[in-house]
C-alpha cells in the first residue's frame, strides 16, 4: 500500500469498531484467556515491573491479571490517563508499599 499511514489509521478504526461490536461476554472471555496466558507464561515477572492501564474502547481488561499479580506481591506500574496537554502519570508499588 502506498499510503501506509492512511491504511494503518483505517485498520485501527476497523479493529476498534469490531472489538466494540463484540458482545460483552465475548470480550470478557478474551480478557480471561489473555490473563490466564500472562499468569502462566511469565514466571519471571516478579523481577520486573508490570505496566497496567484501565481498559479503553473495549480493549483487553487487565484487572483480573492485576489482582493475581497484586496478591503475589509483584511490582505494578499503574498508568493514569491525563488530559491531552499533561504528561501521563505513573506510579509503582507493591502491596503494603507506597506509590512512588
Amino acid at each position: 500500500m502506498e499510503d501506509w499511514k492512511t491504511w494503518r489509521q483505517q485498520q485501527r478504526k476497523r479493529i476498534i469498531a469490531d472489538r466494540q461490536a463484540a458482545a460483552e461476554t465475548l470480550r470478557r472471555e478474551w480478557s480471561q484467556t489473555i490473563s490466564d496466558i500472562l499468569r502462566q507464561s511469565f514466571p519471571d515477572l516478579r523481577k520486573m515491573k508490570i505496566g497496567l492501564y484501565w481498559p479503553f474502547r473495549s480493549e483487553y481488561d487487565p484487572r483480573e491479571a492485576a489482582k493475581h499479580f497484586w496478591e503475589k506481591k509483584f511490582g505494578l506500574w499503574l498508568f493514569s490517563r491525563q488530559p491531552r496537554h499533561a504528561l501521563p502519570g505513573y506510579g509503582t508499588t507493591r502491596p503494603g508499599g507506597k506509590v512512588l
